[in-house]
């Protein structure tokens, strides 16, 4: 008999509910630790873990495809200010595009210490930016786009493209499997669509012009010509 996938783990995670309790709370630390605020037992269950227990002898399980528990970020490769090729991590969870100190000192930025802001990370911490270098001309493929670039005094990357990148470029991200993303992005100026590879944050990549090739496809205008 093949079960309908749609709700194995309905009925597995039924069996497991906690109605009443069956401890004694006394001075266990651990045990008040696990109860919610109106004094009520919880239980924490592996729904897939729960399903492959339960299944009879010998029945093989539904194959389940789960998420990894933790997943490279996708990096491109642009040239800043006509000058340097730079590894930028693209990370559209990011309000703002930001920039180490270290290579806007390079590549001989400058950028305006009146524009700081006050930035929480994900753990809590804050941290205040250096200053803004506007209007940067970044180059991917033939698509050269300008930036506003917030500068950071040590951050665990070069450049983090976020939100306001993709906004420009109209960016469209296709996942072609657990390592292989591509971008597809748009020239705000001129329409033409380029489509770029990404690479995993880290990992080595081919420093060769001619091993990385960019699909372009320009805007197509039509003109109608007047008939007198």
């Amino acid at each position: 008999m093949v079960q309908d996938p749609s709700n194995i783990f309905e009925d597995i995670l039924l069996t497991f509910t906690v109605e009443e309790p069956q401890f004694s709370l006394g001075s266990n630390v651990k045990t008040v630790n696990r109860l919610t605020s109106d004094r009520a037992p919880f239980a924490s269950v592996d729904p897939v873990k729960a399903y492959i227990d339960s299944l009879p002898h010998g029945e093989e399980p539904v194959v389940l495809t789960v998420t990894k528990d933790s997943q490279s970020l996708c990096t491109i490769t642009m040239l800043i200010d006509n000058k340097e090729e730079v590894e930028c991590i693209h990370n559209s969870g990011s309000q703002i595009i930001l920039m180490s100190v270290e290579i806007a000192s390079d590549l001989g930025l400058s950028y305006d210490p009146n524009i700081v802001l006050n930035m929480q990370s994900a753990n809590g911490t804050m941290d205040q930016s250096l200053g803004l270098a506007q209007n940067v001309p970044c180059t991917i493929g033939d698509i050269t786009v300008h930036l506003q670039i917030h500068v950071l005094q040590s951050p665990t990357y070069d450049i983090l493209l976020g939100c306001p990148f993709n906004v420009l470029t109209h960016s469209m991200i296709n996942t072609l499997s657990d390592v292989k993303t591509i971008i597809t992005i748009m020239d705000p100026n001129t329409g033409q669509r380029c489509t770029i590879p990404t690479f995993p944050h880290g990992k080595p990549k081919r420093n060769h012009c001619q091993n990385v090739r960019f699909k372009t496809e320009a805007l197509h205008c039509f003109h109608c010509q007047r008939h007198g």
